[in-house]
């Protein structure tokens, strides 16, 4: 079990995720408790509605849709609203930022008000012209598209309040047609339609409850549901290229490849990095070239690549030393040194599959093909924390499959991801100065029209984080990283060039969704010792609702553990079955803890700095360092045999 050393730094008053649980806590309870939500929101809404000349009335508190004779009953999800409401006086009152950032967090949370309100009209102006409006009907769609909206509204509201890169305008290169990834994504969207339909009749959800809140929270895992409909649908399409890597087709064109290396202080890892592709070297045809650019080590790093690019065999290489400037810099920089018409680009902490070349090669015959990933396990797998990795690697081949089928694959992970080396210099290559590199090269690829391409057998092993404390460090700088990447290309939102569009749109509002789901246990506790029901001790709340939430987890979560053991047994760990239970334990700490960390660094960084610059990205690297560093969990116990 975690050690109570976590639970102290957790009970630290100072800490932002704990102050933004206490805070959602007691607006949970000022919401429900005075009860002014639904009754302000039925009392707009029928002002709209009277103002368009829409029958309704107001009776004994309840509001109704048509006329007296056969009126739909409307019902205001007051627990949903609230629970997506609450988030933003909770930031504003947690948070150590500006007072200026603070209001402006109570402006989004306006906002999100008036998008339920002018949600709920257009609904009764849609469902009700189609004839299809009625009490449950309305309360359902009422709470799905709230989930979304408010998601989304979120999202927005940290996008717009956090000084991030500006995103920049881009005219296609490659012309291409989305005919078929268009018809695709229609498809699995509307089998997700149906197990959302499904999930609320086998509930029987016909009025307000905490359970209606919990399933608008669920929705973004729920719509995954969409990937295991594209998994079976690429199964069954499998393209040429891959059934001919089943029979181990031998490649036609023998490129050269070029393996990029960025370093920093990787003496520990550096000599079998470059062993392991000196072997990957051996069983490819083709010519192999290795350029490790040095980005300022001050351990030994630069002698022991030099050291080891005097044993290769099978390839030549180089070591480029600069000054420290950055993961992103080091990149372009090696960018100009590199000859072959592939890029390999690995993290100096990773090992390649000895294979790994001649599987991704081949999908470059394809000239739309701009990027190639594949598969990225831990290179141990001692503690719990790197057990869990295998299940994120196998949970990543899962929906980067389905991401495949409508070309969307949003973030070609830096660990291991190869690309067009034409492609990377018609399109300005990588970006320096900001965070989250790999990402925004990978959307901005296919904004300028290339694929990007996921080749599952593919493998690359990496060095995973041993402890809470590695985790927490990797973890809260994607989360800054993610906020960057999507920053600098938010312009594809509005390009709609392909699926890829919307599938940003959607990353965005479960992005944001995931920020209320760390509210959801204070704001559930509170929520349910609220209920008149609960105060009179009625089990059937005590015990049925909580059931609810329990079946809600099990019609979500089961099918995705029964995935995951299926990879487990493809890639012989079936050993690990036994720690898939601490998945959700991992997904709760990430979702409680370290994202609202990210949050809270960036907003005070942004309480100083209005604009992204150099200067400014510099003073985030040191913040991110010293907040992270600086502030160290001890390890949780946990029994690893």
């Amino acid at each position: 079990m975690i050690s109570k050393e976590l639970v102290k730094h957790a009970r630290k008053i100072s800490y932002f995720p704990i102050k933004l649980i206490i805070c959602a806590a007691f607006f949970t309870f000022i919401f429900l408790e005075f009860d002014f939500i639904e009754p302000l929101e039925e009392q707009t809404l029928i002002s709209i509605l009277q103002f368009f000349q829409i029958q309704s009335y107001y009776l004994d508190g309840d509001l109704f849709i048509g006329n007296i004779y056969a009126a739909e009953h409307f019902t205001i999800p007051e627990f949903t609203h609230t629970l997506f409401l609450i988030f933003f006086p909770s930031v504003m009152l947690a948070t150590r930022a500006s007072l200026t950032i603070r209001l402006k967090f109570i402006f989004y949370g306006v906002l999100c008000f008036i998008s339920f309100i002018l949600l709920e009209f257009l609904m009764i102006l849609i469902m009700g012209g189609l004839g299809i409006g009625n009490s449950v009907s309305y309360l359902h769609a009422n709470v799905v598209f709230s989930g979304l909206v408010a998601g989304l509204v979120i999202e927005m509201s940290l996008l717009g309040i956090i000084t991030l890169p500006k995103s920049e305008k881009i005219t296609p290169i490659v012309k291409r047609s989305y005919k078929n990834e268009y018809a695709y994504l229609a498809i699995l969207l509307f089998f997700s339609a149906l197990i959302i339909y499904a999930i609320f009749n086998i509930l029987d959800i016909r009025e307000d409850t905490v359970v209606t809140a919990y399933v608008a929270l669920s929705l973004s895992t729920i719509l995954t549901f969409k990937y295991y409909i594209s998994y079976f649908m690429w199964e069954i399409k499998k393209p040429v290229w891959a059934k001919l890597q089943l029979k181990k087709q031998p490649v036609k064109k023998r490129t050269k490849v070029s393996f990029l290396l960025p370093a920093y202080n990787e003496e520990k890892t550096v000599t079998k990095l470059l062993q392991s592709i000196d072997s990957a070297a051996s069983k490819y045809d083709g010519d192999t070239e290795i350029i490790l650019i040095n980005d300022g080590s001050t351990d030994n790093t630069e002698s022991l690549s030099n050291e080891a690019m005097g044993h290769l065999k099978y390839s030549q290489g180089n070591t480029y030393t600069i000054k420290n400037s950055g993961k992103g810099f080091a990149l372009q920089y090696g960018l100009q040194k590199v000859t072959g018409e592939i890029i390999f680009r690995i993290d100096a902490d990773s090992r390649v599959d000895e294979n790994v070349i001649n599987y991704v090669v081949r999908h470059y015959d394809d000239p739309t093909v701009g990027s190639v990933s594949g598969m990225i396990f831990p290179i141990e797998e001692k503690s719990i924390w790197q057990k869990s990795m295998v299940f994120l690697g196998c949970l990543n081949m899962f929906y980067r499959k389905g991401m495949n089928l409508i070309e969307s694959i949003l973030v070609q992970p830096g660990a291991f991801s190869t690309f067009r080396t034409e492609a990377l210099e018609k399109v300005g290559g990588w970006t320096h100065n900001q965070m989250g590199e790999d990402g925004e090269i990978t959307i901005r690829l296919g904004r300028y029209g290339y694929r990007s391409i996921f080749e599952e057998h593919a493998v690359t092993y990496s060095e995973a984080p041993n402890n809470i404390n590695e985790l927490r460090e990797q973890r809260v700088r994607w989360a800054v990283a993610f906020y960057h990447s999507r920053a600098k290309n938010m312009n594809v939102i509005k390009e709609f060039n392909g699926p890829r569009s919307l599938m940003v749109i959607f990353g965005l509002l479960s992005h944001g969704g995931g920020f209320a789901q760390t509210l959801i246990w204070p704001f559930f506790i509170v929520a349910l010792f609220l209920d008149d029901s609960v105060s009179t001790l009625n089990l059937v709340s005590l015990i049925g609702i909580p059931t609810q939430l329990v079946i809600v987890d099990i019609l979500v979560f089961s099918l995705l553990y029964v995935i995951l053991i299926r990879y487990l047994y493809r890639f012989k760990k079936l050993y690990l079955v036994k720690y898939l239970p601490f998945l959700r334990i991992y997904f709760f700490i990430l979702g409680t803890f370290f994202k609202p960390e990210a949050m809270e660094l960036l907003l005070q960084h942004s309480s100083k700095w209005k604009y992204h610059t150099e200067v400014s990205h510099k003073e985030l690297i040191k913040r991110l360092k010293r907040n992270v560093r600086g502030n160290k969990i001890k390890q949780p116990v946990i029994d690893n045999s």
